[in-house]
């Protein structure tokens, strides 16, 4: 028979469109959201398919390549079926390479070929040659590799660095890791001589952790914990401590917001309790004598000058309990954190994570006086000062200044005499729509205010602290905070509510104490109290009707 008209629809192929899409995995159900749905669509289909639709399109209406994708499209999302991970482009190189990705897949776990899988780590350098790889079951073979028999470097390596690839830029991939196959991870990296492949193993193990809670607990299971303690443990190793330091702090971080409980607070507990803390000072103590960057040269990744930060941001994450807190302190890791910040000041990822370790510090009161004196701040201000472009290194110092600042009106002054305001207000000037910077700033400008002299709060004012409030007091996350601080200030402030269509203010704000409590303030017994109860009493069955 003749082929339809073009423009006619085809009955066969819209029914097979909507027979494969009723059974298309939902988005929601796999877990983390992948890197290729930009738009949270409610299905998808794989690319094999859609490029058998286009096919089909092409011949059944003679169409050119680019029509039959649009056609296809439109069908497609006219059904509820998100494209976003669909290579789209018609490109014949890209569906070649999407082929050969889809063969090496195939046998990647027989045959096992250096070679091959070579290839595939050059493949998997594109998102959509990923998700090909993902959907054929590339994964679960390539950790199969790792779990089956001894594999030797030239195989190791490779899949180590594919797996890496996979599990760090394409987040379905993480529920592919199991206890078996973290376990084997843990072994590999443990017992290899070949620093590179150890180093991939911590790589692998910390992308597979990060924003996956149920990942954390598989390879803190596993022996993750125990890894980094004995790879911190071999300092000559330059590499090896800072991939270590990345793995500690990703294990212990609670980053993963779809999870209705975190265990990090008590992996941070365990790790405590295995020396963790006064290790990684001892480590911090021996990294902190290396030159300044610029003097040597050396820069890189796996430079000894790029060990020190990694350890800092280990130990920041680590400081969120008391006992460990007191650890850090008594190790004797304040001092450590101030002689980098007075020798490596130009060094912004030190100075972040430097000031990071200070900020969790200070929110312990009995140690926060030990680095709120004048030395310590004038440091902390300096590296402000010096990185002020840095939101980060900003929202991480005046933190640091607000929990130090909380009940502490003697800070508070050294802060003030030591320049501290025309820094903090600064920080929020140029970071004016970093909410979590504005936030910290409010927050830090309140509590000084709170228990400070009049002198004090009219030295803040003068420097311009009320427009930088109210500009604060804009965002939703920070309005209660600025609000609080132009209160203390002894400035006229309130609360409103804002129509976010119209702009235009439809109520007063409730502020507390600003309405009188609606109850009658008599402590008198009152009469038929009881006999008022028993005649409000009735049972369910009375609700109900029975």
């Amino acid at each position: 028979s003749s082929p339809p008209e073009k423009g006619a629809k085809s009955t066969s192929r819209i029914t097979r469109i909507s027979r494969i899409s009723r059974n298309t995995k939902h988005t929601a159900a796999e877990g983390p959201m992948s890197e290729h749905v930009a738009c949270r669509g409610s299905r998808r289909v794989a690319q094999s398919y859609f490029d058998e639709l286009v096919e089909e399109n092409m011949q059944l209406f003679e169409a050119s390549r680019q029509d039959a994708i649009k056609d296809t499209i439109a069908e497609l999302q006219a059904q509820g079926v998100d494209t976003c991970n669909l290579d789209t482009s018609g490109d014949v190189e890209l569906a070649r390479q999407r082929e050969e990705t889809a063969a090496i897949a195939e046998q990647v776990q027989s045959a096992q070929d250096p070679g091959s899988l070579e290839r595939l780590v050059a493949l998997l350098s594109s998102a959509h040659n990923r998700e090909t790889f993902y959907s054929a079951g590339g994964v679960v073979k390539l950790f199969n590799v790792l779990c089956d028999g001894q594999p030797s470097e030239a195989v190791l390596e490779p899949s180590l660095r594919a797996l890496l690839l996979m599990l760090k830029h394409h987040d379905n991939s993480k529920n592919a890791l199991t206890a078996q196959r973290a376990r084997a991870v843990v072994q590999k990296a443990a017992d290899c001589e070949a620093i590179r492949v150890s180093c991939l193993g911590l790589g692998l193990l910390r992308s597979a952790c990060l924003r996956n809670e149920a990942n954390k607990a598989t390879v803190f299971a596993a022996g993750g914990g125990r890894l980094t303690l004995m790879m911190l443990e071999q300092q000559e190793k330059t590499v090896l401590v800072k991939e270590a330091a990345l793995l500690l702090r990703a294990i212990c971080m609670a980053d993963d917001f779809r999870a209705k409980i975190s265990g990090a607070h008590d992996r941070t507990k365990d790790l405590n309790k295995l020396g963790a803390a006064e290790l990684l000072v001892k480590r911090c103590r021996e990294f902190r004598e290396v030159s300044d960057p610029q003097a040597s040269g050396d820069e890189g990744e796996g430079s000894e000058v790029a060990v020190l930060p990694a350890l800092f941001a280990c130990v920041k994450q680590l400081c969120t309990n008391v006992e460990t807190v007191k650890t850090t302190v008594e190790s004797g890791m304040i001092d450590e954190v101030l002689g980098a910040l007075k020798a490596r000041r130009a060094d912004v990822s030190l100075c972040r994570s430097g000031l990071g370790v200070f900020r969790n510090i200070a929110a312990d009161d009995d140690v926060k006086h030990r680095i709120m004196t004048t030395d310590c701040v004038l440091l902390m201000l300096a590296a402000m000062d010096a990185h002020l472009g840095d939101a980060l290194v900003q929202e991480h110092g005046l933190g640091t200044f607000a929990a130090g600042c909380l009940r502490r009106p003697d800070h508070s002054e050294a802060l003030v005499h030591a320049g501290g305001v025309p820094s903090m207000l600064n920080a929020m000037r140029r970071h004016p729509d970093a909410v979590n910077l504005q936030r910290q700033g409010c927050l830090a400008l309140r509590n000084m205010a709170a228990r400070g002299s009049p002198l004090l709060r009219e030295q803040i004012l003068d420097e311009g602290a009320e427009e930088v409030l109210r500009h604060a007091g804009r965002f939703q996350a920070s309005v209660d905070e600025a609000y609080a601080a132009l209160r203390d200030l002894g400035l006229d402030v309130g609360i409103v509510t804002v129509d976010a269509g119209t702009g235009n203010v439809v109520e007063d704000g409730l502020v507390f104490g600003a309405k009188k409590a609606n109850f009658n303030p008599v402590h008198d017994e009152s009469s038929g109290t009881n006999a008022a109860i028993q005649m409000a009493a009735h049972s369910p069955a009375d609700d109900m009707g029975f």
